[in-house]
């Protein structure tokens, strides 16, 4: 008896932690005093996506912060480590860590919502809403540089959803970008589908249907483009620069990189395509474009199709060389420099050369252009 009750006691040791001993320690700022955060279950609801009511218990070790954050979760603290459930991550890129909670996590899918430290009350904001609902993201890829996460969430081969979030200021977070891969309920077709978020407008800039073995570079001839054409607008931050068609009368836009693929328009002569992709096909021949026209449909922009290169007008040149390089108002060194371009930037040719000067064409931001001169040596071809 006496070593059963002995045996007893000692599994109880081992057993786990009550739920509000869980704890995570971290800073703000390395400049401003440690926290401790507590997290407990305060409430569970079966009925419910996320069922668990946590609290995040705040305090700071000098007595200047003490506070709660309530979120929903799939996870429970009897379960997770505090460190998995509350971690200090600066989400708005103001240099002031906030406060990261899980909300459920599988295999390879994490979400999470967050709190915004807010420096001009020197406490947590609550969980960041958008449409009026706790914002959550899954396993975030930050980008600093843009003020932007991004968030990608898989369901199987045949789901994926993309999501581009901007911060318009250190508190308004928006959608962007919204690529989505999807399931059409069609046997051997996938879809795919492009919407630019614009304030409380949504613009599909495409919808389309592709055979499963074409789009996973699965067929004879296929290639794997399809969803790079998506990630262009949001893993890369690269958009999609114009070139008009010069062929003839018009070309076809084409479904596949092949002539033999069904036309989804015709496009005139004259007319503006955005590029997205070059050198596609077994020949490298092939330019995938986004055409924005009406007739692709009432509820999208545009299509996304092929177009042989050669049907295709002058292509621009990029900025290389230096960090950065002047555009001058006339071909002379001494002249007047117009402003400076970053490496990388494209801009159009638009006259002769003048004694290795090249007068290029510059877009702006605001749709507008001007013109100017750069050495040749700080200018590069770019590829079909």
């Amino acid at each position: 008896m006496k070593r059963l009750l002995l045996c007893l006691f000692l599994l109880t040791l081992t057993l786990p932690a009550h739920a509000e001993t869980k704890a995570y320690t971290g800073r703000i700022r390395e400049d401003m005093p440690l926290l401790t955060v507590i997290v407990t279950e305060d409430g569970y609801d079966d009925t419910a996506d996320r069922p668990c009511t946590l609290t995040a218990r705040i305090s700071a070790a000098d007595g200047s912060l003490t506070q709660e954050i309530t979120w929903q979760s799939n996870e429970s603290p009897a379960y997770d480590r505090a460190a998995a459930l509350v971690r200090f991550v600066d989400y708005n890129f103001d240099g002031c860590a906030d406060l990261q909670l899980l909300t459920a996590q599988g295999a390879s899918e994490v979400f999470y919502c967050f709190a915004l430290w807010n420096p001009d009350t020197g406490r947590f904001d609550d969980v960041m809403a958008l449409y009026g609902e706790p914002l959550e993201v899954d396993n975030p890829i930050f980008i600093p540089e843009r003020r932007e996460i991004r968030s990608v969430v898989h369901d199987g081969w045949r789901y994926r959803t993309d999501t581009l979030l901007w911060w318009r200021d250190d508190r308004t977070i928006e959608e962007r970008v919204i690529a989505e891969v999807y399931d059409p309920g069609v046997n051997g077709v996938i879809g795919e589908r492009l919407t630019i978020v614009d304030g409380d407008k949504r613009h599909v800039l495409w919808d389309q249907q592709y055979t499963e073995d074409w789009y996973f570079g699965l067929g004879e001839g296929a290639d794997e483009h399809r969803d790079s054409a998506l990630a262009l607008f949001t893993v890369e931050g690269r958009y999609p620069f114009p070139i008009q068609v010069t062929h003839e009368d018009w070309v076809y836009l084409r479904s596949l990189d092949s002539i033999h693929s069904t036309p989804l328009a015709q496009i005139p002569h004259g007319e503006t395509v955005y590029v997205l992709l070059t050198g596609i096909g077994p020949d490298g021949g092939w330019v995938l474009v986004w055409y924005n026209t009406p007739a692709s449909g009432a509820d999208t922009l545009g299509w996304v199709g092929y177009v042989w290169h050669s049907f295709l007008g002058l292509w621009p040149l990029r900025v290389t060389g230096a960090d950065w390089v002047y555009i001058r108002e006339t071909p002379d060194k001494q002249a007047s420099a117009i402003t400076e371009l970053d490496r990388g930037t494209l801009v159009w040719p638009c006259g002769d050369e003048v004694d290795g000067w090249v007068p290029v064409c510059v877009d702006t931001e605001d749709g507008g252009s001007f013109t100017g001169y750069i050495w040749y040596s700080f200018l590069e071809e770019t590829e079909y």
